[in-house]
């Protein structure tokens, strides 16, 4: 993932320091989004996990996912 990714992700939000930090640690250090076999940067626009919890714009507006946790369909998300 590049910076210009994760600025898409939390749109007219400015993304935390530290995760701006964290994507330049995994740029430098890893061929992948990924640094650990428990976090991985990655984007749904159409926010399909959400949407198996709910799919009230409410709810889905409430959270800017970020990353994946793993293979189970867990999520980082603020």
């Amino acid at each position: 993932m590049r910076l210009e990714d994760l600025k898409k992700i939390f749109s007219d939000l400015k993304p935390p320091k530290i995760l701006i930090e964290l994507l330049g640690f995994v740029n430098v250090h890893s061929k992948n989004d990924w640094f650990s076999d428990g976090f991985e940067f990655y984007f749904d626009e159409k926010k399909q996990m959400l949407k198996t919890y709910s799919e009230e714009n409410d709810f889905l507006n409430s959270l800017i996912e970020f990353a994946q946790a793993d293979g189970t369909g867990s999520t980082y998300a603020f």
